[in-house]
């Protein structure tokens, strides 16, 4: 289907930039390729050629100081000329198939958002990575359940009319802009289809997302939150508006309470269980405390993070022995692979003081009588000059408790 230029004339191409000198000169030939002339740029504080390489190309280019992908995004919407009817999302990076964008352009009379569906190909899912693949299919489910419609993926190449953009009236500044849109799309009852797209690998530059696995982490954590915030606004419209009555207002409220208690136990349950896997996701590969100087430090933020999905888990109002278990051993496994720690070599020296009739509590492990059962990891050991502590210490903290005045 071959698209006329007037019509092409009124799609508005959205780049949000950041440091992608390497790569943002290709991606706007590319679209200028296929037709598109209007395509701004948003330079998100690049500090190398970015705004020089877009200008020469041809884009336009605007300035968003403030970091964050639904900044950038929101900025590119500002002072759009009223011709245009399309806005066309993209990413700067080069790993988006633009020689598919013909496909898109030809779906526009038959619907209001179209998106590119990266896992509905091989080389799509072959480019990303395990925790994308998890937290795509996570954030698809939790978009079916709680607006009815199936996702497949959130890819960052998507073509929305302008009117039902400005419907949806976009919040998130940051990585959940893109859930955003998707749920609220389902929400106002917009004209869906996802396309099967390929995906590349990074053509150049540093990923700030998907090449990290904080920054995965971090992606995660606010996708969910943002979805946590759009169930609570359908579940909890305002009540108590102007001209309502007193006793609507209460009755308003106790459904909303009870939606509330619907929704809220489940959300807890899949955002904690996210939180303890990835959590141990991070921690794995940190486990060389004593020849890596970095392991510490990343170990802990992971188990940070397991402590918040922790934390979160007291929250829940009930349990079902699957997720229980499912849970519990998916993190164990993970940590299994786990480079053993020096607390590993601490706890294998004291179970085999206690196997030689010794007791962990009464030795250090450099004590002079047990020097004959030295193995070859002994010098692995954490703290060599100081015994076990744990079980005395747990029974002094009882004691305080005992004895603590109670009021």
């Amino acid at each position: 289907m071959t698209v006329s230029a007037t019509a092409l004339d009124r799609i508005l191409v959205v780049i949000p930039a950041l440091n992608e000198a390497a790569t943002i000169g290709e991606v706007v030939r590319s679209l200028q390729a296929v037709g598109l002339c209007r395509i701004r740029v948003v330079d998100n504080g690049s500090r190398d050629r970015t705004v020089e390489i877009a200008r020469q190309v041809g884009a336009e280019v605007v300035v968003e100081p403030i970091r964050g992908y639904g900044q950038a995004c929101w900025r590119g919407l500002q002072g759009v000329d009223p011709e245009i009817d399309w806005i066309l999302f993209c990413d700067a990076d080069g790993s988006d198939d633009l020689s598919q964008l013909p496909q898109f352009l030809a779906q526009r009379d038959d619907y209001d958002f179209i998106l590119g569906n990266r896992r509905g190909t091989t080389a799509g899912r072959a480019q990303l990575t395990a925790v994308q693949n998890f937290g795509n299919g996570l954030a698809s489910a939790l978009i079916a359940w709680g607006w009815g419609y199936r996702y497949h993926d959130l890819g960052p190449l998507r073509l929305i009319r302008r009117p039902a953009l400005e419907q949806i009236q976009m919040g998130d500044r940051g990585f959940g802009w893109t859930v955003e849109m998707q749920a609220r799309a389902v929400e106002l009852g917009l004209r869906i289809c996802e396309l099967p797209v390929n995906y590349r690998p990074r053509q150049g530059g540093k990923s700030k997302i998907s090449g990290t696995l904080s920054g995965s982490v971090k992606a995660g954590v606010i996708i969910l939150t943002t979805l946590a915030k759009l169930y609570a606004k359908t579940f909890h419209p305002d009540v108590g508006a102007q001209g309502s009555t007193p006793g609507a207002a209460d009755v308003a409220l106790s459904i909303n309470l009870r939606k509330s208690a619907s929704w809220l136990n489940p959300c807890l349950l899949f955002l904690s269980a996210v939180l303890l896997i990835w959590g141990s996701v991070w921690s794995l590969p940190h486990g060389d405390f004593l020849n890596d100087p970095r392991a510490v430090p990343q170990f802990w933020r992971g188990m940070g993070v397991m402590g918040v999905g922790f934390a979160l888990s007291w929250g829940l109002r009930s349990l079902t022995a699957s997720w229980f278990w499912l849970v519990a051993i998916a993190t164990r496994l993970l940590l299994l692979a786990m480079y053993p720690g020096d607390d590993i070599w601490r706890y294998l020296w004291e179970g085999l003081l206690q196997t030689q009739g010794f007791s962990p509590y009464d030795y250090a492990p450099n004590a002079e009588i047990l020097v004959p059962l030295r193995t070859e990891w002994w010098s692995q050991i954490n703290h060599p000059d100081i015994s076990a502590s744990y079980p005395p210490g747990t029974q002094f903290g009882f004691r305080l408790l005992a004895i603590w005045p109670r009021r």
